[in-house]
């Protein structure tokens, strides 16, 4: 299911819900839209699919089986723009997949079914800043190249910050992290980049 497809663009302003109910091996994106430009949107989607997947297999992820309220991958010659949207992400889906991206001043949140996955999806080299992250389970998921992380404002279950496969310089600077249980591993790990400044 797909709200909003289209790339090179820009995306502004538009009231999206894109949702999913029992379809194994499909999912719903609020907004896919690659090297764009994406702005003061305000997007609803929810996945309900419960099919015996591992979401943490790289098999899951690297086919898209998430849902996405906004995915824009791009490049380094041409980045995505991401803010002032509202996305209310559901269920088994994540707010923000993006890779080469300006992603910031977002409010992310969940209001309809409670979330079991990352706000936000990182494939390397995005510019995370002043987003607010609502009742997620987890924070951010980071994966690829040097990507800054600064003056985010989260509210999570369990991890804040999680990247295993991440390389370059990743720079974690004025974030306010707020864990709601006492359960789960490290608020941040991240792994295996050249440098990791956390300040």
């Amino acid at each position: 299911v797909r709200g909003i497809v289209v790339h090179d663009s820009e995306v502004i302003g538009n009231d999206v819900s894109a949702s999913v109910l029992n379809e194994c091996y499909s999912n719903a994106i609020g907004i896919y839209s690659f090297r764009s430009v994406i702005q003061e949107n305000t997007v609803w989607v929810d996945d309900h699919t419960s099919c015996g997947l591992d979401y943490n297999s790289s098999n899951y992820q690297h086919l898209y089986y998430y849902s996405v309220g906004i995915m824009s991958l791009a490049s380094e010659r041409s980045r995505s723009v991401i803010s002032n949207n509202t996305i209310d992400a559901n269920g088994a889906s994540n707010a923000i997949r993006a890779s080469y991206a300006d992603v910031y001043s977002n409010d992310m949140l969940t209001s309809h079914n409670s979330n079991d996955h990352y706000a936000i999806y990182s494939q390397g080299y995005t510019d995370i800043q002043s987003n607010v992250v609502s009742d997620f389970r987890y924070g951010f998921e980071l994966r690829g190249g040097s990507t800054s992380i600064i003056g985010n404002d989260l509210e999570v279950r369990n991890r804040g910050l999680y990247g295993s496969e991440i390389s370059g310089d990743y720079l974690i600077e004025d974030n306010t992290f707020n864990k709601t249980t006492n359960s789960g591993d490290w608020l941040i790990d991240v792994r295996n980049a050249s440098t990791v400044a956390v300040r």
